[in-house]
Parts: structure tokens; sequence; C-alpha cells
């Protein structure tokens, strides 16, 4: 699907990219169009860092309340920096030339499975950012149960500290499902590092308690050990095994701040 161009993305892209570098994120599906009285009991989430990407592997299990519905479900796609600088540059040309553009798109793939089927899903755009939807259309039977299964790889993010050095990144966008019924019955996040740039195992420091001027600040990453992984999201992580984040929650009810931010892999300037 092709979409038309307002006007005000120039500086909100401005703003992101300050916020979180270059980055490309998924997350839990939300319902675009459908039956409320559907509500999620159950997200289960495997992200696996590797060297250059993370594979995300995530099995949402809805229940419906309520008579036989047809709903839509919608997954995000979204970019900042240097991942969606060209895209809204395209944009901006395709304001000026007022022609239409496609979807912004920056997953390696993305698949989708119902009930352990595999479905595909459109493309949609969101007006005037470096955002998409991957969309499908279900059916969910009189209290009937259904089972969504996403399977994509992004890129690692990426961010330049204060002082030139270099820090890895990826996310997970809990709060885009937050328009489920009542709270999501229960949420784990597993996040699995296989990336040389975090010796293992994995020490979690939650990013409040280090007090950082910005994301990127030289100065405090250049103290913390190089297997930190400093985070924000919906619950304090645990170790699991060696290599291993357990991020677990019952009846999350998301909001931005639940989001799962992950900062990790810092490498200083060796000029």
């Amino acid at each position: 699907m092709r979409c038309t161009i307002p006007v005000l993305f120039i500086a909100m892209a401005a703003t992101a990219t300050a916020q979180e570098g270059n980055l490309v994120l998924g997350g839990a599906p939300s319902l675009v169009k459908g039956d409320p009285a559907i509500r999620m009991v159950s997200q289960r989430v495997m992200i696996t860092v590797n060297e250059n990407s993370a594979d995300v592997d995530a099995i949402y299990t809805l229940k419906n309340d309520g008579p036989a519905s047809y709903i839509r479900i919608g997954f995000p796609e979204e970019g900042y920096g240097s991942f969606a600088a060209p895209y809204l540059e395209d944009l901006e040309a395709a304001q000026r030339e007022k022609r239409t553009t496609k979807p912004f798109n920056a997953f390696v793939f993305f698949s989708l499975y119902v009930d352990g089927k595999a479905v595909e899903a459109t493309q949609e755009a969101v007006n005037g950012i470096a955002k998409s939807h991957r969309l499908k259309l279900v059916h969910v039977g009189p209290k009937g149960t259904r089972r969504i299964r996403s399977v994509y790889r992004i890129p690692l993010g990426n961010g330049s500290t204060s002082s030139g050095g270099n820090l890895l990144q990826t996310a997970y966008d809990l709060s885009h499902g937050a328009n489920w019924k009542g709270a999501i019955g229960e949420v784990e996040v597993l996040v699995q590092f296989r990336n040389a740039r975090v010796p293992l195992p994995p020490t979690p420091i939650a990013a409040e308690t280090l007090k950082l001027k910005s994301p990127f600040d030289s100065k405090a990453l250049a103290a913390l050990p190089r297997n930190t992984v400093y985070y924000r999201g919906f619950a304090k992580p645990t170790l699991v095994g060696t290599d291993t984040l357990r991020f677990y929650r019952k009846n999350v009810e998301p909001k931005e701040k639940d989001d799962v931010r992950l900062y990790f892999g810092y490498q200083p300037n060796k000029l």
C-alpha cells in the first residue's frame, strides 16, 4: 500500500534521532480493528543478539471473551537515525513532487503464523514517519483462542557516544500492544547474547541508576565493565544460564516506559 505525505515528519525525525541513535525496532501487535472483547493472555518473546542483527521469535496468545469476530492485528516496524534517513528524504522529495511512496521497510525478513500455519501479512505505511505496520485479518471463534507467532530479523542499532566511541542497541516495543482488553496476562522477554562485544555473562544495570546525560554518555560508559547491558523496560531482568537475560511480569498494562531498550558493547574512540 502507498501513502501520501503530511508535513511534520522532519522535526519529528530529528527529535527521535537525537534520543534513539540509529535503531530499527519491532514489537507487540496492536488491535487495529475489531472486537474490544479480545484480550492478550500472554506474550513470550525470544531475542537473539547476533554480531550485526537481532533475531526475534515471538508468540502471542489471544482469547476472545465474546462472540465470533474478525480482528485486524498490526505489528510495528520503525526506524530512527541512519535507518530512517533515506526513507525520510524520499518522503520529503515525494511531497515536493506530489507522488506516493512505498511503506517503510527495514526488517531483513518477516514471517507470520496463525495457530502454526504460515500466513501472508500486508504492509501499510504510517504517514509522515519511518514506520509501517505488518497487518493481518484473523478470525477468532466465540470464546476462542488464537496463537499468533511473528519471526523477524532486524539490524542491530548503534550510536556514536559523546567522545566519538560506539554503542550497540536493540529494542522491543511492548506498549504498541497496549490496546487489547484489560492487562496482558503475562509477558516474558528473553534476550540471548551471541555478540563478541558482550563478554559472558551479560550484567544488566537499570538505566535510571546510571544517571546518564544521554544514552551515549562516554564518560559514564567508560567506567562500566565490558559485559554491562544497561536497560530500561517493564521488569528487572534475571540471568538465565550464562548468556540470556529474562524479563518477566504478570498483569502488564504497558506504557512507553515499559518498552525494552538495551544498550551494550561500548567501544571507546581509539584515536
